[in-house]
């Protein structure tokens, strides 16, 4: 019996083996139309701390979304404000050291950021920006950048201002800093609608402060130069804050207010009319496509240099649009 079953062995293991390794070729060509989680490790380094900051909130939350539905790991990191420019730096050096797959940054200086994102690059980890773009042209070590189109944004809050006042009136522009590759392109927009036809004084740069320091800034500007007829800010809480001093100083309704980004806070500002319009972002959507083209790199997937999540002026009379609801209150049912 066993010299039969041997005899059988002989004959048929060659066609045994030939089936086995048909089997393997078959289950290897199959693979790659199966969906598999992507085990990759990024570390995003935002401009400021996700706690009260809706806009940074809402990034971080678009970023653990993608990171879910692609089955990657995404840490969040921060300095607290935007003034802490030193701080941003270490925490890149720092995610350098414990080599990353990718770094997704914002850069608060877009100048000072280049070395350590080249440095980055050098270590071989990808690089790809959200909200702001490093300097350096095309010698910039991101390798693609995912934002609103900052300029475009900028020229929106002019018209918002030509829209509301008399050409002549003297105009304050607030932003939180003079560095930030889309800080200047939204006042780039804002100045090349008005600047012919308004007498808009030097940018107070706030320097990165958040809404209480920047209340006491924009109320020494308002006792300073008491003819501003309109402030114009650049981002959430430089909108806050200049509306805390224009009720401060008993002038709503005499001062028109633009600016930039969705609060809650501002949401009321809008409804009381202490707050003319904003102009938002989609920061969810730009948190959780910084992910995306980030993974679709890190598989060897060409990407666009610039991909524009745009934006939208808010004002009182649409709030509580359908889609506008969607993009002011993401995360309610």
């Amino acid at each position: 019996m066993h010299q039969k079953v041997n005899r059988l062995f002989l004959l048929y293991w060659p066609w045994l083996l030939i089936g086995l390794i048909l089997s393997a070729l078959l289950a290897g060509l199959l693979l790659p139309l199966q969906h598999k989680p992507y085990p990759y490790r990024i570390i995003a380094v935002g401009k400021a701390s996700t706690q009260g900051i809706a806009f940074w909130y809402s990034i971080a939350e678009g970023m653990a979304a993608a990171a879910s539905e692609f089955q990657v790991t995404v840490d969040y990191r921060s300095p607290v404000d935007e003034s802490e420019v030193d701080r941003q730096i270490a925490i890149v050096y720092q995610a350098i050291a414990e080599k990353p797959d990718a770094i997704i940054l914002a850069a608060l200086d877009a100048e000072r950021l280049v070395e350590p994102a080249r440095a980055a690059r050098a270590a071989g980890i990808t690089v790809v920006m959200v909200d702001s773009a490093l300097a350096d042209g095309e010698k910039s070590p991101q390798q693609s950048f995912v934002a609103t189109n900052n300029v475009l944004a900028g020229q929106q809050l002019g018209e918002l201002v030509i829209q509301r006042v008399r050409p002549g009136a003297r105009i304050l522009v607030v932003s939180p800093s003079t560095r930030g590759d889309s800080l200047i392109g939204r006042e780039t927009g804002v100045r090349a609608i008005i600047q012919d036809d308004y007498e808009v004084l030097p940018t107070l740069d706030t320097g990165g402060q958040l809404s209480d320091a920047i209340y006491y800034q924009v109320s020494q500007a308002l006792a300073d130069h008491p003819d501003v007829e309109v402030i114009v800010c650049l981002n959430e809480y430089t909108t806050a804050g200049s509306a805390r001093a224009i009720r401060g100083a008993g002038l709503t309704g005499k001062v028109t207010l633009v600016g930039f980004d969705s609060s809650e806070e501002l949401i009321n500002y809008l409804e009381e009319g202490l707050l003319s319009a904003v102009v938002i972002q989609r920061p969810f959507n730009m948190g959780y496509l910084s992910v995306a083209r980030t993974i679709d790199l890190l598989n060897g997937r060409k990407v666009e240099p610039f991909y524009d999540t745009g934006s939208i002026v808010i004002t009182k009379d649409n709030i509580y649009t359908g889609e506008n609801q969607k993009l002011l209150f993401p995360f309610e049912d």
